[in-house]
């Protein structure tokens, strides 16, 4: 079962995310569809409460972004990550903690293991500090290897096209430059 519409294939999931909604990268959130033709398809379940081109979704304060999707709400950073990246993990977190903008470049895929080795169950309370991650460059559109330092600077250490890739990378990044 997909994760918020049942009885649809991945790829009818992403197409879905990509033809209602808007990514807004100077916000960092989501947008319904500004696109009349589109907008016209949602379903009126769906459109109760919303408005076309306005910000999709809530962010409450002790929350994090989240969005009604087939009547239930979804945490929105993998929204917003399967929606730029095609990827749906589910494993996402903000590198920085405290983090209220939601910008696909300061959101990253949960590490599976932490700075001494361990495995990670859930996201470490310091997030991504110290750690090399898996992330998405907007610029570049790309999965990237980066390393974070203890006040949360990022390091891209490597590009790459998909997020295999990108993790078999993780533990032995080679420094690239586009």
């Amino acid at each position: 079962m997909t994760w918020w519409i049942e009885d649809l294939e991945p790829y009818e999931v992403l197409n879905y995310l990509t033809e209602f909604f808007d990514y807004d990268h100077a916000i960092g959130k989501l947008r319904w569809t500004d696109d009349r033709s589109q907008w016209d398809k949602l379903p009126s379940s769906m459109k109760r409460g919303a408005q076309q081109g306005q910000v999709a979704g809530n962010c409450r304060k002790g929350y994090d972004y989240e969005l009604k999707l087939g009547g239930e709400l979804h945490r929105a950073l993998p929204v917003i990550w399967e929606h730029q990246t095609s990827n749906c993990n589910r494993r996402i977190m903000t590198i920085k903690p405290g983090e209220t903008r939601f910008s696909i470049d300061n959101i990253c895929l949960t590490p599976t293991r932490n700075k001494r080795g361990s495995r990670c169950m859930r996201a470490p309370k310091s997030r991504a500090k110290g750690l090399n991650v898996v992330s998405w460059s907007y610029e570049h559109k790309k999965f990237t290897v980066v390393k974070v330092d203890d006040q949360y600077n990022k390091t891209v250490l490597s590009y790459h096209g998909n997020v295999d890739d990108a993790l078999d990378a993780l533990n032995d990044p080679e420094v690239s430059f586009l």
